[in-house]
């Protein structure tokens, strides 16, 4: 598979999340932080060839590569991230869904943190 494929993909799951009402955007990311995949559904992700890390973003937490998915709140972003690992061919690479906090937690109707709250 292509990383043309792979974005291809990846735009198309997004494109069906948002007609259900869950706008998120979904990365490819690699161990050391670089985004090498994905964007929203409609337009490239404006962080993709960057590295969070370098950004401000705190390590992905540990159980991401201990068996399975996770999330986190990353303030940096305002977002809540749900993360699950890709171990394929050797590498290894981290699938992000990515919310704003905003509306996330707009279904039980409250800010996710004093500093979030708008």
């Amino acid at each position: 598979m292509s990383w043309e494929h792979l974005n291809f993909v990846l735009h198309h799951f997004q494109h069906n999340l948002s007609l259900l009402g869950f706008d998120a955007e979904l990365l490819i990311v690699d161990e050391s932080g670089l985004v090498v995949g994905g964007g929203a559904w409609d337009e490239p992700s404006p962080l993709q060839d960057r590295n969070l890390f370098a950004l401000g973003w705190r390590p992905f937490p540990a159980a991401n590569r201990a068996g399975g998915a996770s999330y986190f709140e990353e303030t940096r972003a305002a977002a809540l991230v749900g993360l699950a690992p890709i171990e394929v061919l050797g590498l290894h690479l981290t699938a992000l869904a990515i919310q704003p906090t905003t509306a996330a937690y707009a279904p039980i109707g409250r800010a996710p943190c004093a500093s979030c709250a708008t």
